[in-house]
């Protein structure tokens, strides 16, 4: 390649580059000429290298010669290419060259990965905005300035909003009182937040609703996102409101509510249960206040007692105490207690006490596809940072950290397509579930990035497990119906210290996968060139 024009030493600098092994680089004149490139450039591009050199780059990826004279020797340009099935992002930026001609630096980096994992997101977000909506609730994603990026049907419903209006709006657009609220609310990241209950949202009509709401903030590809749930109370309010002045509605209104009433006097003793009692305990005989406050109430608990102490003074209750209850099939049911207060001739603590087991397995449902990778069924990255903090106890050590990397994947997606590759990659963590028993313990942490976090598990139990993974790999490489095969590099790191660092044995992990990796390379190329 002639780079006559092109400094030399910063040039083979790059070529040398571990950190660009896999780029592609290509040296291009003020016409956008190519002057000089790399291996991997052209196998990016798919191109022919008898042809690379003349060719007119800029035309080929359909950037306007305008905008590359502007950077200058100063300045860069980015952009993303779809091309050849790739998604390509590409650095544009001048280079010093030994006489006054202009000279162009091209950076081409594969993110065809990236992409698909991106298109998996997007269809796991489907599923569960599908599912949200099979419960009346409200779901809204926003970016790190409040403007919605996604709605559900119920969300724009509530508000009165076609979902092509929705899109366009700013959180402060249907956010009551909305700077005193961002101002006051300090949100930490992969931790839920409860809106409270004075919480309002304005319609696209200018009339105020209610909403109960729940949220996280996350981030996906490092941008930061809101996402919020959000329940339509106008009705539950109106229903309260009513209660409070008149004793007809109230008694109208508990007979057929799906919350049970219980009032308190300042003693915390009963003076009053609401007749759908058993209703929403599911019992149907007549059963004695005793033995309903025994086995259904949470009146003896004391945890509950600090509870009606602490909202006592309040006028409703910010907070729920929930409590649960063994049913006579053996059966977990989840119930939520809040207070509300009225002064009548004594202060009088009235408790609506409500079944949420639904909601529970409902939220329950949304945590296991957040932690969950779609396409093998494996907990994901995030399931495994939360792991690494909740490991690191006397009980699981010795433990050991085994990374593993599927070789070859991008080229099975480029020649095969991605559903060989997706089928590649399923069948690979069929493998490693058959050799770690412990299903909880195995991750899917990128692309072709597999993670083993086995506990109790000491280096030559470690050891055993990889010989295992590569005998089951071998099993299936000689399966005559395997039209796939299947080549991985492991690395592993082991420690029976408690005060070893868990993400220090990750590293470790991924630096032993890594250096076999990078041996398995050479040892290809040297073979390839003896053969040659």
């Amino acid at each position: 390649m002639d780079k006559t024009n092109v400094s030399e030493s910063v040039f083979d600098s790059f070529l040398e580059s571990d950190e660009f092994s896999d780029a592609g680089l290509a040296i291009f004149d003020n016409d956008g000429q190519v002057i000089s490139y790399n291996e991997a450039f052209g196998n990016l591009l798919d191109l022919d290298p008898q042809k690379i050199i003349g060719i007119n780059i800029l035309e080929y990826l359909n950037i306007p010669i305008s905008a590359i004279k502007k950077i200058g020797k100063a300045k860069s340009l980015t952009k993303n290419i779809a091309i050849s099935n790739k998604y390509l992002h590409a650095g544009f930026c001048g280079v010093f060259c030994k006489d006054d001609s202009n000279r162009y630096m091209l950076l081409l980096n594969d993110k065809t990965a990236e992409q698909g994992m991106i298109d998996n997101l997007s269809s796991s977000l489907e599923h569960i905005k599908r599912l949200i909506d099979k419960f009346n609730l409200g779901f809204v994603i926003l970016d790190d300035n409040h403007n919605i990026l996604e709605a559900n049907k119920t969300f724009c419903d509530n508000l009165g909003y076609t979902q092509d209006e929705i899109v366009k709006l700013n959180a402060k657009d249907y956010i009551a009182d909305f700077q005193a609220r961002i101002i006051t609310q300090k949100i930490e990241e992969n931790k839920p937040f409860y809106f409270g209950d004075d919480n309002r949202h304005t319609k696209k009509n200018g009339k105020e609703i209610p909403v109960k709401g729940y949220g996280s903030v996350t981030r996906i590809n490092n941008t930061r996102i809101s996402i919020c749930l959000y329940e339509n109370i106008s009705d539950q309010v109106e229903s309260y409101q009513r209660l409070e002045t008149s004793e007809m509605m109230l008694k109208n209104f508990i007979s057929n509510s799906s919350d049970l009433i219980m009032v308190l006097n300042k003693a915390s003793e009963i003076v009053y249960l609401s007749p759908n009692t058993g209703k929403v305990f599911g019992y149907t005989e007549n059963l004695p206040r005793a033995e309903i406050l025994d086995k259904y109430l949470p009146n003896n608990m004391d945890d509950f007692r600090k509870f009606i102490k602490k909202n006592l003074t309040k006028r409703e209750s910010v907070e729920e105490f929930e409590y649960t209850i063994r049913t006579k099939n053996n059966k977990i049911k989840y119930y939520s207690v809040r207070t509300s207060t009225i002064s009548v001739k004594e202060k009088l603590i009235i408790c609506y006490i409500r079944d949420v087991t639904k909601d529970k397995k409902y939220i329950e449902e949304l945590k296991i596809l957040s932690y969950t990778d779609q396409l093998t069924k494996l907990h994901n990255r995030q399931y495994m940072e939360e792991q690494l903090l909740e490991l690191r106890k006397t009980e699981n050590f010795p433990i050991s950290i085994i990374s593993a990397d599927l070789d070859g994947l991008k080229e099975v997606n480029d020649s095969l397509g991605h559903q060989a590759g997706d089928e590649l990659l399923r069948r690979f963590a069929n493998i490693l579930r058959d050799s770690h028993t412990k299903y909880e313990e195995i991750f899917r942490i990128g692309g072709d990035e597999f993670l083993i976090i086995a506990t109790n598990t000491s280096d030559q139990a470690a050891i055993r497990l990889i010989k295992k993974i590569d005998q089951r790999i071998a099993k299936h490489n000689s399966s005559p119906s395997s039209s796939l095969k299947i080549s991985a590099s492991v690395g592993y790191s082991s420690s029976d210290k408690i005060t070893v660092s868990l993400t220090s044995m990750l590293a470790q992990a991924d630096k032993e996968m890594y250096r076999i990796k990078n041996t398995k390379k050479r040892l290809n190329n040297n073979t390839n060139g003896d053969l040659l």
